[in-house]
């Protein structure tokens, strides 16, 4: 005999449906259309960004909008680029819960950082690799998150001559949406961001 599926769980996919259908119309319009090389590389960003916050809303979707471990976030977000690149992106450190609404924005600043790793820093060399540490911190002001995200074995790193738009976008997330801070070391060897925001 056939079992009647729950309009609870019926209702749920049919949302879960309707959420990945409209990621997928907007990244279609956006990827309509020919132009320049700088117009294809825009679309190459917007589709690029708009898939890091699919994939991050598909995960507070599936939690139903409660909290999301940072590192199942950390993975669906770093994923594409550990494609075809074994042990080149590492990720470690305890569980650490998130409010959904929280992690979207952080998803975004994992894209940005990985985009830029593939483009000029270590994930650009064969030999590259990152590693992006978590833990939890506890004094007298309460708990907080402590971030780091090391790149190692590309090229040569120098501090860039403008704030581009991955600097803009750690410091609007980490200060204004986290409420906590966030330190970019442009070093030689590899860059590294260290970054902290309040956790209940």
């Amino acid at each position: 005999m056939r079992q009647r599926q729950s309009p609870h769980r019926s209702c749920r996919a049919l949302r879960l449906c309707g959420q990945a259908n409209l990621f997928g119309v907007i990244r279609s319009l956006v990827s309509q259309g020919s132009g320049g090389p700088e117009v294809e590389a825009c679309k190459k960003t917007l589709t690029g960004r708009l898939d890091a916050l699919a994939r991050a809303h598909s995960l507070a979707t599936e939690s139903r909008w409660r909290s999301i471990d940072l590192h199942a976030l950390a993975a669906a977000t770093l994923e594409p680029y550990a494609t075809g690149r074994e042990g080149a992106i590492e990720i470690d450190g305890e569980p650490l819960p998130l409010e959904a609404r929280r992690a979207l924005s952080l998803s975004l600043t994992l894209h940005e950082l990985a985009t830029n790793s593939v483009k000029y820093g270590a994930l650009s060399a064969a030999q590259g690799k990152m590693r992006l540490t978590r833990r939890t911190v506890r004094d007298e002001a309460g708990s907080h998150a402590e971030l780091a995200w090391e790149e190692r074995g590309g090229p040569a790193v120098r501090p860039p001559e403008r704030r581009g738009f991955g600097t803009k976008l750690i410091d609007r997330v980490f200060e204004y949406e986290l409420e906590g801070g966030a330190e970019i070391d442009f070093r030689p060897e590899g860059l590294r961001v260290r970054a902290w925001f309040p956790i209940s």
